[in-house]
């Protein structure tokens, strides 16, 4: 489980200096602006390459029978420092597009997931996991991260169906998820993105398409967010909408001689009035009589506009899909059925229990799904017969918790003609139940997107969030 707190180190003489992103071809080590973290503070990464070049040069000087470097032929030094070196150190040229060309960038050599962390709303999901809950499929089913896993066990449904165009369409996602995406920084000017490297590509990665804009989120998208600032000094608890005060905040921290802590408490009203949002952007999706099939909390992006669904599966509505992920996906789903809007529905149900607070209930049963050759994976699935919402030692009213109570249960029913038709639906009783039951309280978590530093540029001190690849 992601930590609830994240850590101030105390501000020391030197301040981690920061330099222009076109250095990144030429030094193995050094800390470049790249973006804005979701807290409003500079976002910065930390390259290291020195260790590898150093082997790289050591190794190569022994092969040619000399001690340094500039003793090696022409021909080879140009070659390793143009070449070899450029590679190791994750220096690409890419083509865009007809009109922007070719361009140099880095390519990062940990996935985007792992280097700038998990999103917003994964973060907020895992803080409401409780360790001592009981073990039931619909709130604690094994995520599956390794995407070529959850294909291959649909794909020996579709093989058993004799599906030749499924089977086609499997096979290109299991090509698709042995890559992952990485962060590219451009060496000019230019903001940040992200494109696909397979994973058997180790040491030079050069990226592929399709090429897309990093899109950066913002915890203001959740509601009026607090951030809960911790040291030996009195806390803190400052509006993140207020970036002088927040600013002011670590500082003071920075200063203890402890240092101290930073986590950040967002509303459960806000965070549900963005799951609607989300909701209702799969109109037209659905209307197309198409599904995502893929509603996970690590495919949402809370931005400063609009909630960003992305990597939908878009499978044509009468249709199983090749992959699933098995923690939020629909009973029928996971056991390869045809799909229709009322999937997603059920995702968007399973995100809201977990954002208040919900336990579903129900008959547990398990299912073997074949996953190639002998083999075969036991997976669990709740019957849900609906959702329990305590409100003891509490203000919410009965009326409040039958309201929700019957909401979600519809949401998360094994029956899915139970559950509302299409996101738009879902949307449009969801903001009916927070205007008219409203939710109290808020969901705390640690803002895991970089460690809080000190950093310096142009002669100006500041804190920012820095992450190192």
């Amino acid at each position: 489980m992601m930590p609830r707190v994240n850590r101030i180190h105390p501000s020391s003489s030197v301040a981690i200096p920061i330099v222009a992103s076109r250095e990144l071809a030429q030094a193995p080590q050094l800390v470049v602006r790249f973006g804005v973290a979701p807290d409003g503070l500079p976002w910065h990464l930390r390259v290291d390459r020195s260790r590898e070049l150093a082997k790289l040069f050591r190794a190569v000087c022994e092969v040619f029978g000399v001690r340094q470097r500039e003793e090696l032929p022409l021909r080879v030094l140009g070659a390793v420092e143009n070449h070899v070196a450029s590679g190791l150190m994750g220096i690409h040229t890419i083509e865009l597009d007809s009109e922007s060309g070719a361009r140099e960038v880095y390519v990062s050599r940990r996935a985007i997931r792992d280097l700038l962390g998990p999103t917003l709303l994964s973060q907020v999901i895992a803080s409401t996991a409780s360790p001592s809950s009981p073990r039931t499929a619909l709130s604690s089913l094994p995520a599956i991260d390794d995407d070529a896993e959850a294909v291959s066990t649909v794909a020996a449904i579709a093989a058993s169906q004799g599906d030749e165009a499924l089977a086609s369409a499997v096979e290109q996602a299991i090509v698709d998820g042995r890559s992952s995406r990485r962060l590219l920084v451009p060496l000019v000017e230019a903001g940040p993105l992200s494109g696909a490297v397979n994973d058997d590509v180790r040491v030079l990665r050069a990226p592929r398409g399709p090429f897309r804009p990093l899109i950066e989120e913002r915890m203001t998208a959740l509601g009026a967010v607090e951030a809960v600032v911790r040291s030996n000094l009195p806390p803190a608890r400052v509006p993140l909408a207020d970036a002088d005060a927040l600013g002011e905040a670590i500082r003071r921290v920075q200063q203890d001689r402890y240092g101290g802590t930073v986590e950040f408490e967002a509303p459960r009203a806000g965070i549900l009035a963005g799951l609607a949002e989300i909701a209702a952007g799969l109109e037209g999706l659905h209307a197309s009589e198409r599904v995502h099939a893929d509603l996970s909390p690590g495919n949402v992006l809370f931005t400063a506009d609009a909630p960003v669904i992305f990597d939908s599966l878009d499978v044509v509505a009468g249709s199983p899909a090749t992959t699933a992920t098995f923690s939020w996906a629909a009973p029928e789903q996971i056991i390869g059925h045809p799909l229709d809007p009322r999937a997603d529905v059920f995702a968007l149900g399973k995100l809201a229990t977990r954002i208040l607070g919900g336990v579903p209930f129900g008959e547990q049963t398990h299912y073997v799904v074949p996953v190639g050759g002998s083999a075969a994976r036991t997976v669990e699935l709740l019957k849900c017969e609906g959702v329990f919402v305590d409100v003891s030692g509490g203000a919410r009213s009965r009326p409040w918790q039958i309201a929700w109570q019957e909401f979600l249960g519809r949401c998360l029913a094994y029956d899915r003609t139970r559950r509302p038709e299409s996101g738009r639906a879902f949307a449009d009783g969801l903001r009916e139940l927070l205007e008219a039951y409203p939710p109290t309280g808020g969901i705390s978590f640690a803002g895991s997107f970089g460690q809080i530093v000190e950093v310096e540029q142009g002669g100006a001190r500041g804190s920012a969030r820095l992450c190192a690849d």
